[in-house]
């Protein structure tokens, strides 16, 4: 009678069951190696995607950076557009000559810079906007040259455009009820000239700085107003006036220049809210005519002030003395005119791109949420 096999404990069993398990287990590792060794390892989609959004984001920021990168020449191998006259032309019906030049006419007497300039502008229509779109106008040095030509013009404005190296950056004669504002003027040999009556003009929010011998030279010409500009680092005059009347000059930021303002044979102006910072070693301001420099509540601010102000309403108690003719009765002890923010806008283009890689991160992010739920 063949033996009865003998029944297996329950720990046998187990053990059975776990070396079985062991076994499979390693077999699964091994072909998983051979598969491994065979087929290249391949990233999941999650991961996929968050690459490609990473690439477009770093993408996006360099192609950000070429659009607003401000070459001093043109890059792509081509020459500025040169008139045959040398100048670039607003006619009086309109029309922009050459017609190639980079500056788009909106048919509403709008015209807007689509890129940087190289030449001279001569203005010959009225009631327009010149709208530089923060590009720049470079001049050459060239003696008489002139950055933007009002002669003869009226409401004009001209906006959102660096200046530099003309020997005028905007030259007003006999140009009346324009407006300049929000430009920078940097390395002109004189940033604004208004003459031969030049008036009712508005000059407001502008940097003029290091421009080599004025920053404003105003000549026969009378109630123009100067308001909220910033003067700094002019080493001959800042704001030059030669029989220029009723001029209102205010909240502009006057600091670190030889000379603040030179009035010569000039008077029935009136000066307040500005702060005449540090301006050496000739001083802030010379005059030979009286000129209001306050306007009968508070005056200016004054770096070399010395007075005291006792009572605490933010005015000095003694007057500013400028000369025998001329004083500030009501010295501020803080500056109201402070140095702005930086005025050049940023070109549409640039805001397209950017609104672009905003637009294309969002999505990316959101389709990677969506597909990992």
């Amino acid at each position: 009678m063949p033996e009865k096999e003998k029944k297996k404990s329950w720990r046998e069993i187990q053990r059975e069951r776990q070396k079985r398990q062991q076994r499979a287990e390693e077999a699964f590792k091994i072909q998983m190696e051979r598969e491994t060794k065979r087929k290249p390892r391949k990233w999941p989609k999650g991961k996929i995607l968050l690459a490609a959004i990473a690439l477009i984001v770093i993408l996006g920021i360099y192609g950000l950076w070429q659009l607003t990168a401000t070459p001093t020449t043109p890059t792509d191998g081509t020459t500025p557009v040169t008139p045959v006259s040398g100048y670039i032309v607003i006619m009086p019906d309109g029309a922009v000559n050459p017609s190639n030049a980079p500056i788009a006419n909106d048919g509403n007497n709008r015209y807007t810079f689509t890129a940087d300039i190289y030449n001279q502008i001569i203005v010959g229509k009225d009631n327009i906007i010149i709208d530089g779109n923060g590009y720049t106008l470079n001049g050459t040095g060239e003696y008489l040259a002139r950055g933007i030509d009002l002669t003869g013009r009226k409401n004009v404005t001209i906006t959102n455009i660096k200046i530099q190296n003309f020997d005028y950056g905007i030259y007003l004669s006999s140009a009346c009820n324009n407006t300049i504002y929000k430009n920078t003027f940097t390395n002109n040999h004189c940033g604004i000239w208004l003459e031969a009556t030049s008036n009712g003009n508005i000059i407001y929010g502008n940097n003029l700085t290091k421009n080599k011998m004025y920053a404003i030279w105003l000549k026969e010409s009378i109630e123009n107003t100067i308001s909220e500009n910033t003067f700094t680092l002019h080493t001959n005059y800042t704001i030059y006036m030669r029989y220029a009347n009723k001029t209102t000059i205010t909240k502009n930021y006057i600091k670190n220049n030889n000379m603040g303002i030179f009035l010569y044979q000039s008077t029935n102006n009136i000066l307040y809210h500005n702060s005449f910072i540090d301006n050496m070693p000739t001083g802030h301001v010379s005059a030979d005519l009286p000129n209001k420099w306050d306007n009968g509540k508070e005056g200016n601010y004054w770096s070399d002030y010395n007075g005291i102000d006792a009572n605490g309403d933010g005015i000095g108690d003694t007057p500013y003395i400028i000369d025998q003719q001329n004083q500030d009765r009501y010295p501020l002890m803080r500056g109201v005119a402070t140095p702005p923010t930086p005025t050049a806008g940023i070109p549409i283009e640039t805001e397209i791109v950017a609104a672009a890689i905003v637009v294309i991160a969002v999505t990316a992010v959101l389709v990677y949420r969506r597909r990992k739920a």
